[in-house]
């Protein structure tokens, strides 16, 4: 019996990820699924969220989008809109996308000391009439979680980090990355249909 599978996860634009992995947890649209070598084969439909891979012991995560999962006893392959390794969430480029929906529909947004908090209020409103929310319900406080979070790391010297709440905040952060996508679509539907 192999003790690994091979995996798998493409997107439109690229294999993101081939390996032989000892373990993966994929977000099901009816939960998640753990799947070890010799799994019984299976296809489903995956959920945005958080992709779990176990390789020698380590664990690491991808933010996936919407897509479909083939299982076999040998291999796990994801077809997804979207993945990205959590590693490589850019903050910055998030943050600068953001602004551009900002500014887009409405003036120039001053940097002052609680920037941060006005982008994502401006983000939240829903302004009947000229743009709907950007964020969701539930979006502006998980960003705003993640931020605080950030600002930890990046400032704070000689603490000690709980480590159930750095795993939450690695869950949040992939999270947010699968999300984003799905928001801007559905902000970008919304001026579709309002421009109409």
């Amino acid at each position: 019996m192999a003790n690994t599978l091979r995996l798998e996860i493409v997107t439109p634009l690229e294999k993101a990820y081939a390996d032989d992995v000892a373990m993966v947890v994929i977000p099901g649209v009816e939960g998640e699924m753990g799947v070890y070598p010799m799994h019984i084969p299976v296809m489903a439909e995956s959920k945005p969220g958080e992709l779990k891979i176990v390789k020698d012991g380590i664990t690491s995560e991808f933010a996936v989008g919407e897509g479909f999962v083939e299982i076999t006893q040998t291999a796990v392959t994801v077809l997804t809109d979207m993945a990205i390794g959590v590693e490589a969430i850019d903050e910055k480029a998030v943050e600068r996308a953001m602004e551009r929906v900002c500014e887009a529909c409405e003036n120039h947004f001053e940097k002052r000391g609680d920037y941060h908090e006005r982008l994502l209020e401006r983000l939240s409103l829903d302004l009947p009439g000229m743009r709907p929310a950007f964020l969701p319900a539930g979006g502006r406080e998980r960003l705003r979680e993640w931020k605080g979070f950030r600002h930890v790391v990046r400032h704070a010297y000689d603490i000690t980090f709980d480590p159930e709440r750095l795993q939450r905040l690695v869950h949040l952060a992939s999270g947010l990355a699968a999300d984003f996508p799905t928001w801007t679509s559905a902000f970008l539907d919304s001026l579709a249909v309002t421009g109409d």
